[in-house]
C-alpha cells in the first residue's frame, strides 16, 4: 500500500508571499509613521531652539539699550555739572575729551537754550551736526523724562548723529552722539549677538541658522542677530532606536504568522505520516485475512479447520477495526480510545505467532524465552502492533536469521525484546529504520512506554517497555 501524499491547494511560495505582503504593508506604514514622527519631532525641536534664541536676543537688546542709556545718563550728568560749574568753556573742555560726544545742547527748565547761545559762532563740524539734529530736537525734548532718555538715530546714515535727551534739574540735556562708537558700545553689551543690517548682511555660515530681533532706538532699522547650529538630523543608530519597537513588533508578528504556517504544514505532514503508518499497520493483517480466506476455501469438509480459520478471520477483523478506529480518532484530533486490557503478555505473543505463522511461512524461526505468563494490565493493542511490526521487519530485512523473543514482567513494567543474529539490510526511511520502527516508537510513547533499538551488521535488537497498570493498584 502506498502512503498518500499531501498536496497543497496553492504553491508554497505564493502562500509565503501573501503572508509577507500582509506583514510588510502594516510594517511599512508604521515605519513611515515613525519617520514622520521623527521629522515632526526634529521640526519641533528646531522651533523650540529658535524661540529660545529669540528670547536670548531680546534680553541682549535690553542689555544693549540699558548700556547706552546708562552711558548717556552719565555723560548728560557730567555735561550739566560742567556747565553749571564753569559755563560754556568748561562744557567745551568736557565734551571735547569724550570721543562719543559730537556736540551737546542744553536748555533750561523754561525751554531757553543755554548752550550753544543763539548768537554763538560754532565750528564747522559742530554747525553741521546742529543742522542735522535740529529737526528732531524739539520732539525728543518733549519725550525726555528724568528716568529715561529719549533716543533718535538712523544707523544707515553714519554722518547723522544719534540724539539722546534727558530731563535733569538744569533742564533738558541733549547729546549729539557719534554713531560708530555708540554702536560699538551697544554691540559689546549685546555680545555674543551682533548688530547688523538685515537688508545688506551676508547669509549665515554654512550649517548654521540665524534668528533676528529688531534693535531698539537709536538703532532703528538694524537688528540683533545670533547664529546657532540646528538640531542634527537623526543618525542611523538613533533612527533605529526610534523605529525599534515598530520593527520588533512587526518582526514578532511575522514570526508568529510564519510559525502558525509551519505548524499548519507540520500538522499536514503528521497526518500524512499517520496515514503512512496506518497503511503499514493494515498491510500485514489484510494479507493474513487473504491467506486465511484462501485456507478457509480449501478446508471444506473439515469442521475443526473451518472453525479455527474462521476464528482467526474474526480476530483479524476485530483487530483491523481497532486499528481503523484509533487512526480516525488520531486524525480527527480526538483523545485516543482506552486500550488497556488485563491479559497475559506470553499469551499475546503465542496467539499472534499462531495467527501469523502461515503468513510468515518459513521466513521466521523464533526462539521463545517467555517469562511473563501472569496477567498484566497493559495497552494490548500497542503490544501486538509493535510485535507484529518487528516480525514483519525481521521477515523483510533478516530473512532466515535466528530470531529470539523475550518477555519479562518486573518493577511494574512489562518488557518485550526481539533480537536477531545474522546479516541485515538497512531499511530506507526516517532515521534509516523505515516506517515500521518509527511507528513502534510512536505507539510506545502513546501507551506511556519506551521503545529503543540498535542495528549492526551482526543483527538487531528491539526492546519495548510498557507500564503494568495492574501492579499500580495491587496491594
Amino acid at each position: 500500500m502506498t502512503a498518500p501524499s499531501l498536496r497543497t491547494t496553492a504553491p508554497a511560495w505564493s502562500l509565503h508571499a501573501t503572508i509577507a505582503l500582509l506583514i510588510l504593508m502594516p510594517m511599512g506604514a508604521l515605519a513611515l509613521l515613525g519617520l514622520w514622527y521623527a521629522e515632526a519631532d526634529q521640526a519641533a525641536s528646531a522651533q523650540a531652539r529658535r524661540e529660545a534664541e529669540a528670547a536670548i536676543l531680546q534680553e541682549s537688546a535690553r542689555q544693549a539699550l540699558q548700556a547706552i542709556d546708562s552711558e548717556a545718563e552719565r555723560l548728560s550728568a557730567r555735561a550739566a555739572r560742567s556747565f553749571a560749574e564753569g559755563g560754556a568753556l568748561a562744557l567745551r573742555r568736557f565734551y571735547l575729551t569724550e570721543p562719543i560726544i559730537g556736540f551737546p545742547v542744553l536748555h533750561d527748565v523754561e525751554g531757553r537754550r543755554l548752550f550753544p547761545q543763539e548768537d554763538e559762532a560754532l565750528l564747522f563740524g559742530e554747525d553741521r551736526l546742529m543742522r542735522r539734529a535740529e529737526p528732531r530736537l524739539a520732539a525728543l525734548r518733549e519725550a525726555a523724562t528724568p528716568e529715561d532718555s529719549a533716543w533718535s538715530g538712523d544707523p544707515r546714515e553714519p554722518e547723522a548723529p544719534a540724539i539722546s535727551c534727558r530731563r535733569m534739574a538744569l533742564g533738558e540735556v541733549c547729546l549729539l552722539l557719534r554713531m560708530a562708537p555708540l554702536q560699538a558700545l551697544a554691540a559689546e553689551a549685546a555680545a555674543p549677538a551682533r548688530l547688523l543690517d538685515p537688508e545688506t548682511s551676508s547669509a549665515p555660515s554654512q550649517g548654521m541658522e540665524r534668528v533676528l530681533t529688531p534693535a531698539p532706538a537709536p538703532f532703528t532699522g538694524l537688528a540683533l542677530a545670533a547664529e546657532f547650529r540646528p538640531a542634527p538630523s537623526r543618525s542611523s543608530p538613533s533612527l533605529a532606536l526610534l523605529l525599534a519597537p515598530t520593527l520588533l513588533g512587526s518582526a514578532l508578528a511575522a514570526g508568529f504568522a510564519l510559525r502558525a504556517h509551519r505548524l499548519r504544514l507540520r500538522a499536514a505532514e503528521m497526518k500524512t505520516a499517520a496515514l503512512a503508518e496506518i497503511s503499514h499497520d493494515l498491510r500485514t493483517p489484510l494479507a493474513n485475512l487473504r491467506l486465511y480466506a484462501d485456507l478457509l476455501r480449501g478446508a471444506s469438509g473439515k469442521p475443526e479447520k473451518l472453525a479455527r480459520y474462521a476464528s482467526v478471520i474474526e480476530e483479524e477483523t476485530a483487530r483491523l477495526s481497532r486499528i481503523v478506529e484509533g487512526a480516525l480518532t488520531t486524525l480527527g484530533g480526538g483523545a485516543p480510545a482506552e486500550a488497556l486490557e488485563t491479559v497475559s503478555p506470553d499469551r499475546l505473543v503465542l496467539s499472534l505467532l499462531e495467527r501469523y505463522g502461515p503468513s510468515f511461512g518459513g521466513a521466521l524461526t523464533p526462539i521463545l524465552d517467555l517469562q511473563a505468563p501472569e496477567p498484566a494490565r497493559i495497552d494490548a493493542r500497542a503490544f501486538e502492533r509493535v510485535l507484529l511490526n518487528l516480525l514483519d521487519n525481521a521477515r523483510k530485512h533478516a530473512p532466515g536469521a535466528e530470531l529470539r523473543l523475550v518477555t519479562r514482567r518486573e518493577g511494574g513494567r512489562v518488557s518485550l525484546v526481539v533480537s536477531d543474529h545474522g546479516a541485515r539490510q538497512a531499511p530506507q526511511g526516517v532515521g534509516g529504520f523505515g516506517v515500521g520502527l518509527n511507528s513502534c516508537a510512536a505507539l510506545a510513547r502513546a501507551a506511556g512506554g519506551d521503545f529503543i533499538w540498535s542495528l549492526s551488521p551482526q543483527g538487531g535488537r528491539f526492546a519495548l517497555s510498557l507500564p503494568d497498570h495492574l501492579a499500580e493498584v495491587a496491594p
